[in-house]
């Protein structure tokens, strides 16, 4: 007799037919509301701080729990008097009332969210999950209770402060800095529980389940799983820094554009290896948009400069990137309206590599198209993948995408001509202010 069985009751019945229901696989495109806490074990990271108070109240910090592309953090609320009805504080959203909780965070990239937030409208399309705060679970009794709210994204790397007031007891607006060291490498150690769930058949994988090269799984999960391995801490530190790369970028609209990261020099010199002076921030005529002298936006950046064009490829051409890359390294991208992605690498006047970018990896692929995540397949991602990958080719790291997506410093003419220095034509252009 095995240790829980136990001798059959007499008149002891089975019941009737069981019905089951299946986890469904998750979608291509699919962003989930909240954590997939059906699907993954998340990283717990135990902090704590005293993050708001008032005469009878006390509200803590008590660390993060990470999931893969989101976070929730804990306050857990002590009283020492209380209402006598037992009500809990809600974290909710809308316009708050007098005895609201307000839950905010101002991220490091200058970004701000609240629990007061309305949904967003319109609707992000479908696979997007916009930046929100909101409450994802509550529970306790007495004098004591937890709130648990959820982040949509892994906060970006830098100070993340944590704002709190709560009117009803007497806490002020507080604002505490919260150690974010280390989420997004523990976003990398959660465990996916069901990996062949994690897309329909003929979709892209799970990180866990794509080949990769010797000692890489592509993003660190389910290494205790038969054939995955545990990248090393170096590998997993360089997916994080490739990730936080990437979520600068989200949100970009890359249709038809061109951008180069130039690394070493301001704009200033970058304007003058383009052989022309500054037009302004006003841009260029709007009645010369069918002449057939170009314009390239200029942006100083911390590291270098961005050279970035709506509707055109003159940021991606070898002969541009030659110019600009003397003595230095610049990497320039395309996303053509007729399809593809197109990135060209130029290194002390030279361009080196001219390649097709954003498509599936495999082993034989340099380590960049895992890090960049080449294998997700979804257009939305890939406008902000691709633009990472070009950054950090460059040895760029950009905290702010408004450079790309913004109006520039400077509009300057570009006059393609001659040859380049492997004594090629200059390329064409295809689409001009």
């Amino acid at each position: 007799m095995g240790f829980f069985d136990e001798p059959l009751v007499v008149g002891q019945q089975a019941g009737g037919a069981v019905e089951f229901v299946d986890l469904p696989p998750r979608t291509a495109g699919h962003a989930d509301d909240g954590p997939p806490e059906d699907r993954c074990l998340p990283t717990v990271l135990p902090r704590v701080a005293r993050v708001g108070a008032g005469p009878h109240v006390r509200l803590m910090f008590t660390g993060w729990t990470v999931w893969p592309g989101m976070a929730e953090f804990r306050l857990d609320v002590f009283w020492r008097r209380k209402r006598a009805d037992g009500a809990f504080p809600a974290a909710g959203f809308g316009p708050p009332g007098p005895e609201a909780l307000r839950v905010g965070l101002l991220l490091a990239d200058g970004r701000r969210v609240t629990t007061l937030d309305p949904e967003p409208w319109p609707p992000p399309p479908p696979g997007r999950r916009p930046l929100a705060l909101r409450e994802s679970g509550s529970g306790g009794g007495g004098f004591h209770c937890t709130l648990v709210l959820a982040l949509s994204e892994l906060p970006p790397e830098g100070p993340t402060v944590l704002v709190v007031e709560w009117p009803e007891e007497g806490v002020p607006e507080t604002r505490t800095v919260l150690d974010t060291g280390g989420l997004a490498e523990a976003a990398l150690g959660a465990t996916e529980v069901w990996p062949e769930l994690s897309g329909p058949a003929g979709a892209a994988p799970p990180a866990s389940a794509v080949p990769a090269p010797p000692g890489w799984d592509g993003a660190g999960r389910d290494a205790d799983l038969p054939g995955a391995v545990r990248p090393a801490r170096g590998e997993r530190a360089a997916q994080a820094a490739a990730d936080r790369l990437t979520a600068v970028f989200s949100g970009v609209d890359a249709a038809g554009l061109g951008v180069a990261f130039v690394a070493g020099i301001d704009e200033d010199e970058a304007i003058r290896r383009l052989g022309a002076g500054p037009q302004g921030a006003d841009g260029p005529d709007p009645d010369d948009a069918g002449a057939s002298t170009p314009f390239v936006g200029v942006t100083g950046v911390p590291g270098g400069c961005v050279v970035a064009q709506p509707l055109g490829r003159l940021p991606a051409e070898a002969a541009v990137l030659e110019r600009l890359s003397a003595g230095t390294v610049a990497y320039g991208v395309h996303f053509d309206a007729a399809g593809g992605v197109f990135g060209t690498l130029a290194r002390d006047g030279r361009a080196e590599d001219e390649e097709e970018i954003g498509l599936d990896a495999s082993s034989d692929d340099p380590v960049e198209s895992w890090l960049y995540r080449f294998w997700q397949r979804d257009d939305a991602s890939r406008d902000a993948r691709c633009p990472a990958h070009a950054c950090a080719r460059a040895g760029m790291r950009l905290t702010d995408s408004a450079p790309v997506t913004g109006p520039p410093r400077h509009w300057v003419p570009v006059r393609l001509g001659g040859n380049r220095r492997d004594g090629r034509p200059a390329g064409s252009v295809a689409w001009a202010w």
